[in-house]
């Protein structure tokens, strides 16, 4: 699944998000640091899923072959919202600055009083590359 279709899936209340491209992190953390990493069941079969988003109000998957996110404990799906209402719409100008789907992490939020912000990391021959947006 495409980073900017599992954004276009997140509802645009979450206060944060955090995403992690999972065929990235997991020859360098293994399955079983993967699975304890972002609190997911130990039965959790990682190669299902292309992303894992810890979020503030909880953990979502993004299946390889489809566009619906999953829960990440209970592995139901979750109706992606109106495209209005979406985490794509809201952050829309931070993001153009980036090509947001080649990253292997990708943070996004706001806390008031200050504005939002934006993390894009790419991880290259066992380093990672960040580039950030922040207000001042």
């Amino acid at each position: 699944m495409l980073i900017s279709e599992i954004l276009r899936s997140l509802p645009n209340n979450l206060e944060w998000m955090v995403l992690f491209n999972l065929p990235a992190v997991r020859p360098i953390a293994g399955d079983e640091v993967t699975r304890a990493m972002y609190f997911l069941p130990e039965n959790t079969e990682l190669e299902q899923y292309s992303h894992v988003v810890l979020s503030s109000e909880c953990r979502y998957l993004a299946p390889h072959d489809d566009s619906l996110l999953v829960d990440g404990i209970t592995t139901e799906t979750i109706v992606a919202p109106e495209p209005d209402n979406s985490l794509a719409n809201r952050y829309n100008k931070q993001l153009e600055l980036f090509d947001i789907d080649s990253a292997d992490c990708l943070g996004l939020g706001k806390q008031a009083p200050y504005a939002p912000v934006l993390l894009h990391l790419k991880l290259e021959n066992g380093c990672g590359k960040a580039q950030a947006i922040f207000d001042c």
